[in-house]
């Protein structure tokens, strides 16, 4: 039966190890260069730092070289999304992860590359650069709004039903729980209201809902521990349940919503992206040709 399941452990930890390697190259690259990157414009080109971490230079280009290659190997997603020969090459979800961490570390890096400068037509690619990435963290998060299998596979009703009673069953199965105080610890969990929102209103509803919920937890522990004579191993468990239904029950509400507001997000996210690529490979090609790289 398909149902909802968590990443892997080794993928866990892959990406735990790249978002690691992101944030230790980050601040190797402000304590390294803090000196040259907080230096005015003026002054930078008399230091000894400035060869080498100038945006031509062999640290500066370094970075905006490795920082656009991620941004070009994140397209590798968008074949492995939409073409049928593909479709077992990996889990879908893993992809869409690997993508999102080129898309956060390939524009930090690029960040470094320009030294802080923005300015003329490059400007607009990089702001287009920093829309993709902001974009794409919250299209995730809506991504994710809507069951999947870990193939990428939407769930069926059917298959949401049987998830739906499997999670019911295993919270009865704790001692001392009954129907009505599975449904009450549900609305408790859930915030005890359905919520009417559309579209991206929606959205900025699930999150507060969700930046809420470690304080529904707490509150549900409590609730929990003072209703029933459960031990602590098993009011986690029931916490745990609870959390996984409400959310459940939430994403099949608003299911229609999360589809919609996918498309309308799609229909914003690629027109950046498309403006970013363009003026990012003008970029490259002046840079080459008029010999503003240390590569040639």
């Amino acid at each position: 039966m398909n149902q909802e399941q968590k990443p892997s452990l080794a993928h866990r930890m892959l990406m735990i190890a790249l978002f690691s390697v992101t944030i230790a190259s980050v601040v190797l690259i402000a304590v390294q260069g803090w000196d040259y990157y907080t230096a005015d414009r003026l002054d930078r080109p008399h230091l000894e730092l400035h060869e080498a971490w100038k945006a031509g230079g062999v640290i500066g280009h370094g970075l905006g070289i490795i920082g656009s290659l991620l941004m070009l190997l994140l397209l590798l997603y968008i074949p492995r999304k939409n073409s049928r020969r593909l479709q077992n090459v990996g889990k879908l979800s893993h992809w869409l992860n690997v993508h999102i961490w080129m898309g956060i570390t390939g524009p930090l890096l690029i960040t470094f590359h320009s030294t802080f400068k923005f300015g003329g037509i490059v400007a607009v690619s990089y702001w287009s650069m920093v829309a993709v990435a902001l974009s794409g963290v919250l299209g995730r998060y809506i991504y994710l709004q809507i069951p999947r299998t870990l193939s990428g596979q939407e769930l069926s009703e059917q298959e949401l039903d049987s998830l739906d009673s499997s999670l019911q069953n295993e919270m009865r199965s704790l001692p001392g729980m009954t129907d009505e105080l599975v449904a009450e610890i549900t609305r408790t969990m859930s915030g005890g209201r359905k919520g009417k929102s559309h579209g991206f209103g929606a959205v900025f509803s699930w999150i507060g809902q969700d930046l809420l919920r470690p304080i529904r937890v707490r509150a549900l522990r409590s609730k929990i521990a003072s209703e029933t004579e459960l031990a602590s191993a098993h009011i986690r468990d029931m916490v745990s349940l609870a959390r996984k239904r409400a959310l459940l029950i939430r994403r099949r509400a608003f299911l229609n919503v999360a589809r919609k507001t996918l498309h309308h997000w799609h229909v914003i996210h690629r027109p950046f992206a498309l403006v970013m690529f363009i003026i990012m490979f003008v970029h490259i090609a002046v840079a080459v040709l008029f010999g503003y790289t240390w590569v040639w």
